[in-house]
């Protein structure tokens, strides 16, 4: 059974990782959520890896045939911003490396679509 801490703290995690993820990549409420979570104790390091990989994770799976070239620009400057000095952004993309190379090859593909 979960405490009312534990619940509290997902929550928050994934209130934080959702405005992480959906601010623009030199936004200062993008960098001051990195600067709260490298406050974090190393302990929950791994929560918050674990929550932002999990937003990333929606992030990625666009449907092929409902998707645009603004929204998946988009979607790989979310994924760079976690390794702009941010250690709790490259372990979470780690935990998602393969969906996250597959991602980018999708794009890179569509990309060339749409110049070719």
């Amino acid at each position: 059974m979960m405490t009312m801490e534990r619940i509290y703290l997902i929550f928050y995690l994934k209130l934080m990782t959702n405005f992480y993820l959906q601010a623009t990549p030199k936004n200062p409420i993008k960098h001051a959520i990195v600067r709260i979570f490298g406050t974090f104790p190393k302990a929950a390091h791994h929560d918050v890896a674990g929550c932002l990989s999990r937003g990333l994770a929606e992030l990625i799976h666009i449907d092929p045939m409902d998707c645009n070239i603004k929204d998946l620009n988009n979607t790989v400057n979310a994924i760079g911003c976690c390794f702009d000095n941010f250690p709790i952004g490259i372990q979470a993309v780690g935990l998602i490396v393969r969906e996250v190379v597959d991602f980018l090859n999708f794009c890179l593909s569509v990309n060339i679509a749409e110049l070719g």
